[in-house]
């Protein structure tokens, strides 16, 4: 079974992260807030780290912003 879903995972992912990207463009007013939206939609949707890593890039080019990591606003 979690190769199934490993693989549904992997098919729809594409799709779903730029949506999920073109969501957080839309809505976030700055760099900050879209790195918060992109760690509660990734909790959300049970993204992996390397889904997390994809999502934020998605993000910072559909923004032009240089997205902060993680470590960075602590």
């Amino acid at each position: 079974m979690p190769d199934y879903d490993d693989e549904l995972g992997e098919s729809a992912e594409p799709v779903m992260l730029s949506t999920l990207a073109d969501s957080i463009a839309g809505s976030a007013s700055d760099p900050d807030e879209a790195v918060d939206m992109c760690r509660d939609l990734a909790n959300a949707e049970n993204l992996d780290p390397e889904q997390y890593m994809d999502l934020v890039g998605l993000v910072e080019g559909a923004t032009g912003w240089d997205l902060p990591e993680e470590g960075e606003r602590l």
